[in-house]
């Protein structure tokens, strides 16, 4: 194995392999920053300042190997299959730890495109089909009609600037006009049902009313649903709307 490894260097490096150790090689060879050597059977290493570490000769200096010969070819597929087929980076490491091929990622991820058992087991990432866009964002109609709500991370306040104040917890709502994209902001004190309603109020006064607010399953969102809901109720029965027909026609309003 040595014999066939020093003949493809000298096949691949002919220009260097002379050279190794000379001033002329550490200046003017493409290997100038690996640092090359020749070992006792004359085989090129990869040089460094690993000389004191306690780790095997062939890890501080491993064998160097071309980029483009079939030895290469034929390790890097030995050492894929050896250690169960692990990625490029896992096997790039392993492979480092004997020989140091010449621009060895791209030739190993080269190689295990090649590899038929990986490229079964290869998971794919679907495209599904995105779906329609809604019917309110394709509307021109009053920015805010149709509104998203939802909370940003808390903040801390502070009620005065002297040094023994505590700062307070609080939260910004953030409305989103689902049409214009549209942002409006509102700081609110906890995450209760009743504060959101309060925080809604003062949105609605700014922008005006809507007709739809989308929010995710929030508690304080479904406590804020479940106390308009009578109010809804209300203003949808028969004697809300009977009372206030009778009132609008005894004014003469249309």
């Amino acid at each position: 194995m040595q014999r066939i490894i020093r003949t493809i260097q000298r096949q691949s490096f002919s220009d260097e392999f002379d050279k190794i150790g000379n001033y002329s090689c550490a200046n003017n060879s493409k290997l100038r920053k690996l640092s090359p050597f020749q070992d006792e059977h004359g085989i090129i290493r990869v040089g460094g300042r690993l000389r004191f570490a306690t780790i095997p000769y062939a890890q501080k200096h491993p064998i160097l190997l071309p980029r483009s010969h079939r030895l290469t070819n034929l390790l890097i597929d030995d050492f894929h299959k050896q250690n169960k087929h692990p990625g490029a980076t896992t096997l790039q490491t392993i492979i480092s730890h004997q020989y140091w091929i010449i621009s060895g990622r791209q030739v190993i991820r080269s190689r295990l495109r090649l590899c038929i058992a990986c490229y079964k087991t290869r998971p794919r990432d679907p495209q599904p089909f995105m779906g329609d866009i809604s019917k309110c964002r394709l509307q021109q109609v009053k920015p805010f009609m149709t509104t998203g709500v939802d909370y940003v991370d808390p903040i801390s306040l502070k009620s005065s600037k002297t040094r023994r104040t505590v700062p307070s917890q609080a939260y910004i709502c953030l409305f989103v006009c689902m049409t214009t994209k549209a942002s409006h902001l509102e700081v609110a004190s906890d995450l209760s049902s009743e504060t959101f309603l309060m925080t809604l109020c003062r949105f609605i006064s700014r922008r005006g009313l809507v007709e739809q607010i989308h929010s995710d399953c929030g508690t304080n969102f479904k406590g804020a649903a479940n106390l308009l809901q009578p109010v809804d109720q209300f203003i949808q029965s028969k004697e809300y709307q009977n009372q206030c027909q009778a009132y609008l026609t005894a004014r003469n309003i249309s």
